[in-house]
C-alpha cells in the first residue's frame, strides 16, 4: 500500500512538472544588429500591447541616423509601420520620448514624440508626428533632454494631473546677459499611458566610455540589468561590422579593451543581454 501511495505521489509531481515545463514554448526570434533591434513592448493604448522594433540608417553625417519603427502584434504579425524620421538623431539605438494614441490629440492615429537633434547646435527640437508623417507640434530652442528611455513620461515632462495631460519643455532664450532658462507648459487632448514603457531601464543599467577620444585602451564601465546574469559587449565600425566580442557578468562592473589593433576612427561599443540592445555608446580612437 505504502509503496502504491508513493508511485502515485512521484507520477503527480512527474506530470505536474511536465506541465511546467510544457507552459514555455517558444515563439520567434527577432533579428538583433547594430541596425536594427527590438526595443521591446509597447502599449499604444490602455487595452492594446506591441513589439517595437527600430532600423537605422546613415543620416548625412558619422552622427546622425535616420529610423523606422514598425509595431508588431503579439501574434509577431506587423500592426503598422510608421513614417522615416529623417531628422537627424544623434545616435544609434535612441528612442523616441512617446509612442501611443489619443495624446497629443484624439483623432485615433498613433502619435511619434521625438527629439529632433541639429549638427552643430547645444539645442534640439521636440518634434511630434502621426502616424502618416503629419506633424502635429515642434518647438526649437529645447535644451537636450535624455531620449534613451521610451515614456519615461515623468522624467521627460509629460504627465497626467488632476487637470488632464500636461507637457512642460525646458528652454533657453537669449538675453542681453546671455541665455535664459525657461520652461513652457502646454495642455494636452488624451491622456498619458503611464504603463507605455520598453524593457530599458536606465536605473537597471548603465555603459560609460573613458577615455573619449581613446589612444591605448578604453576602459568600459558597465551594469548589466538586475534580471540578467551575463551579457555581451560588442564592438562594431562604422559600417557595423563587428570587430570583437567580450562575454560580461556581474563579478566586475568594467573591461579594458586594447585598442593597439584599431585603426584611428569612429566605434560603437554596445551591450547586448537577452539577444536585446541595452545600451550603444560611441568612441573615438586616435592614434
Amino acid at each position: 500500500m505504502k509503496m502504491k501511495i508513493l508511485i502515485t505521489t512521484f507520477a503527480i509531481a512527474f506530470c505536474s512538472f511536465g506541465n511546467i515545463f510544457a507552459q514555455i514554448t517558444y515563439e520567434t526570434t527577432y533579428l538583433v544588429n547594430v541596425n536594427n533591434c527590438l526595443l521591446g513592448r509597447i502599449k499604444i493604448n490602455q487595452s492594446s500591447t506591441k513589439y517595437l522594433t527600430a532600423n537605422y540608417s546613415p543620416y548625412s553625417s558619422l552622427y546622425s541616423y535616420n529610423v523606422t519603427y514598425k509595431l508588431y502584434n503579439l501574434n509577431h504579425s506587423l500592426y503598422k509601420t510608421l513614417p522615416l524620421i529623417t531628422d537627424t538623431m544623434k545616435h544609434m539605438t535612441a528612442s523616441p520620448i512617446s509612442i501611443q494614441e489619443n495624446l497629443f490629440n484624439t483623432d485615433g492615429n498613433i502619435e511619434i514624440a521625438y527629439i529632433k537633434y541639429k549638427e552643430n547646435s547645444n539645442y534640439v527640437s521636440f518634434k511630434i508626428i502621426d502616424e502618416y508623417g503629419t506633424v502635429i507640434f515642434e518647438r526649437d530652442s529645447v535644451k537636450e533632454f535624455n531620449s534613451n528611455v521610451l515614456n519615461n513620461l515623468q522624467l521627460q515632462g509629460v504627465f497626467n494631473s488632476e487637470s488632464g495631460a500636461k507637457l512642460i519643455l525646458p528652454l533657453e532664450s537669449f538675453g542681453s546677459n546671455g541665455p535664459v532658462p525657461t520652461k513652457e507648459i502646454y495642455s494636452l487632448g488624451g491622456t498619458v499611458i503611464t504603463t507605455n514603457i520598453i524593457n530599458k531601464n536606465e536605473e537597471e543599467y548603465f555603459m560609460e566610455l573613458s577615455p573619449n577620444p581613446a589612444r591605448e585602451f578604453t576602459r568600459i564601465n558597465y551594469q548589466i540589468p538586475t534580471n540578467e546574469a551575463n551579457a555581451e559587449i560588442i564592438v562594431f565600425d562604422l559600417n557595423g561590422n563587428e570587430i570583437k566580442r567580450f562575454t560580461v557578468d556581474k563579478t566586475f562592473n568594467d573591461l579594458i579593451i586594447s585598442n593597439e589593433d584599431l585603426p584611428s576612427g569612429s566605434y560603437f561599443y554596445t551591450l547586448y543581454a537577452n539577444n536585446q540592445i541595452i545600451g550603444t555608446k560611441k568612441s573615438f580612437v586616435i592614434k
